[in-house]
């Protein structure tokens, strides 16, 4: 696990658990090549590398890959690549939990319900690993979860760029969309990391 990133790959489970012998993420993209075909169906050549970063992300991450080719931080609950409707660009949008507002930390009178106890954070298991209450979690107390949505571009310039399309299916062959596709996965998880890091780093040490 990676201690200083946001996301990052784990290219090592990627490889051991390979159905293929080769990549997990490949095999995933092999089946799922027909995604693809929308980043060449009428697309602009400058939103070319925007609309297939989406896409192989996409694959990526859950719910598609479970655990994903792309990991998360503990903080990180959910992220997203999509292709800007406005002008094409590379959108981004990552949730992190959050600690409670300082305003209701400063003040800890209305963190007692009369009816049900006291309110209560995310809760943790695995040692530091944040989760979701269950329904027996719910059964005994409340709970306030907060979060915050980070949403920014990723600049154009970050992006890797898409393979040419070839053959009669206009897409390209699958040994080089694979290869297309993980450069730029690796790509936009530098920029997510660059955007990223730094507010989960604050939190983790405030």
């Amino acid at each position: 696990m990676s201690t200083e990133a946001a996301v990052w790959i784990d290219t090592a489970y990627d490889t051991e658990q390979a159905s293929n012998g080769h990549s997990r993420y490949g095999a995933y993209v092999r089946d799922r090549i027909d995604w693809f075909a929308d980043c060449w169906d009428g697309c602009d050549e400058g939103v070319l590398p925007a609309r297939f970063a989406a896409t192989a992300w996409r694959i990526a991450t859950g719910p598609v890959m479970v655990p994903g080719y792309i990991r998360r931080h503990r903080r990180v609950l959910s992220t997203e690549l999509a292709c800007s409707y406005w002008d094409g660009s590379l959108l981004a949008r990552v949730d992190l939990i959050t600690p409670w507002p300082q305003p209701l930390r400063q003040d800890s009178g209305w963190v007692k319900q009369t009816d049900r106890g006291w309110w209560r954070d995310w809760p943790i298991e695995f040692g530091d690993a944040y989760c979701e209450p269950g329904d027996e979690d719910l059964a005994k107390a409340p709970y306030l979860l907060t979060t915050a949505s980070l949403r920014f571009t990723v600049p154009s310039a970050e992006l890797s760029d898409a393979p040419r399309a070839s053959g009669g299916a206009g897409l390209p062959d699958p040994a080089a969309l694979l290869t297309a596709a993980q450069q730029s996965v690796a790509r936009a998880v530098r920029a997510v990391n660059r955007v990223v890091w730094p507010v989960i780093d604050q939190l983790e040490h405030s």
